[in-house]
């Protein structure tokens, strides 16, 4: 719709930053009466009529400034179980990584995590020992069917309380759900980060885990926090087997957390 808006305003802004003919030589006004424009008819304007090209110009181009906030590509979220007051600053939603939101692959698995050290995934691009920092076993159930595993753990995502560990003050939303996967929504407090949370069950008595940020690069152990919260509570759960990340799994991860400096 934006590209429609300033395609509609283009010939009026050629017009309005155009010199008046009266103002140039002959010999440019000469070639400005014959010089094809975009394959269109040639033709030479009057003063008057540039004069009421440029207003034409502004009045388009006020109208346009109106409509950018409803072309804005993440509007602020706003989850109704929010418990920390919103910052003064817009809100920094960003926008799903490529394939979060959409399920598992027709492999069963969910996204690989890129370079950024704001993301945790069960199923790692390549080997696991490639990718040792960001690799996150998957959850482990027995004596239930799928569909039991995943209604227990959209019991734990809704047990979830936000703040808890001092993140995620921003509430959650649950805003995807299928036989087999469930997409969380999680914002923080002060400015709005948007995380993506993702499991699949895709393979029999286990569940792919993913857990990341949309935008920066140190996410201050935003992600393993949570991935800790659910895992625990999860565990208490009869048949469930999860992992928490520490220092020692995860050494590179939680040093950034004391270090400070990204």
């Amino acid at each position: 719709r934006t590209s429609s808006c300033f395609l509609a305003l283009m010939p009026a802004c050629a017009m309005a930053f155009a010199p008046a003919p009266s103002t140039l030589p002959s010999n440019s006004r000469s070639a400005t009466a014959t010089a094809p424009r975009c394959s269109q008819p040639a033709m030479s304007l009057g003063d008057s009529e540039v004069r009421d090209a440029r207003r034409g110009f502004l009045a388009g181009g006020a109208s346009l400034l109106t409509l950018l906030p409803l072309v804005s590509s993440n509007p602020a979220h706003a989850f109704e179980n929010r418990v920390a007051p919103k910052g003064k600053y817009p809100g920094m939603n960003g926008a799903p990584k490529k394939g979060v939101g959409v399920g598992p692959d027709a492999d069963g698995k969910l996204r690989f995590c890129g370079g950024e050290p704001n993301c945790f995934t069960s199923d790692v691009k390549g080997e696991i020992e490639d990718d040792p920092e960001h690799y996150y076993p998957p959850w482990e159930y027995s004596g239930k069917s799928t569909a039991e595993a995943l209604v227990e753990i959209e019991e734990v995502v809704r047990a979830y309380v936000p703040g808890t560990d001092g993140i995620d003050g921003g509430g959650w939303k649950i805003a995807k759900t299928t036989p087999e996967y469930m997409w969380v929504q999680y914002e923080s407090g002060k400015h709005q980060y948007i995380d993506d949370f993702e499991v699949a069950l895709t393979e029999a008595g286990k569940v792919h885990v993913r857990s990341s940020s949309r935008l920066g690069y140190n996410d201050f152990a935003v992600n393993g926090k949570r991935i800790n919260a659910l895992a625990a509570a999860l565990a208490k759960k009869d048949g469930w087997k999860t992992t928490q990340t520490t220092p020692s799994t995860h050494p590179e991860y939680w040093a950034r957390l004391t270090r400070g400096y990204d």
